[in-house]
């Protein structure tokens, strides 16, 4: 398959995207906005680009993106994630497309599995920006619900999802 230069550029904006995404996630434990309308309003251009683009596809896209949205919503509403991590999901539900969210939601639950697991090790005092990685400090975050930066396990999972058909 042949891919143009601005289909090949659009992706590498999305995974630059992505990136920052979990990076900023895993230090601060926010994703930003901004970061989130990017991934938006580039989706339209990448999907225009690409080889095997259709009116069809993209509303599909758009619509899986709206039950992810929704779904996380209540989701969220019930303060289990957070709002960063829905719109994330959102986002890259569409640069994944009808067809591979439900890989992408497979994989994100995977990886998020093994990041939660992570956290509660010594390894997990350095993720989100907690430095104390004493055994006191990890069993009082056990109790609290120490939060995890899911927006790493997003970007992971959407990066294998989008570039796997592309270059697979």
């Amino acid at each position: 398959m042949i891919m143009s230069g601005l289909h090949l550029a659009m992706l590498l904006c999305f995974a630059g995207l992505m990136a920052a995404a979990a990076v900023e996630d895993a230090r601060h434990l926010v994703i930003p906005n901004p970061v989130v309308v990017a991934l938006c309003a580039l989706w339209p251009l990448c999907a225009a680009t690409a080889a095997d683009a259709s009116l069809l596809a993209g509303i599909e896209a758009l619509a899986v993106a709206a039950i992810v949205f929704l779904a996380g919503a209540a989701v969220f509403a019930r303060g289990l994630v957070g709002g960063g991590d829905v719109k994330l999901i959102a986002a890259a539900s569409l640069w994944a497309g009808a067809s591979e969210t439900t890989a992408l939601l497979l994989l994100t639950g995977l990886f998020g599995g093994v990041l939660a697991l992570a956290c509660l090790t010594p390894l997990g005092a350095w993720i989100g920006g907690r430095r104390d990685g004493s055994s006191a400090a990890l069993a009082s975050g056990m109790a609290r619900g120490m939060p995890v930066p899911y927006g790493m396990a997003i970007a992971a999972a959407a990066l294998i999802v989008t570039f796997g058909p592309q270059f697979g």
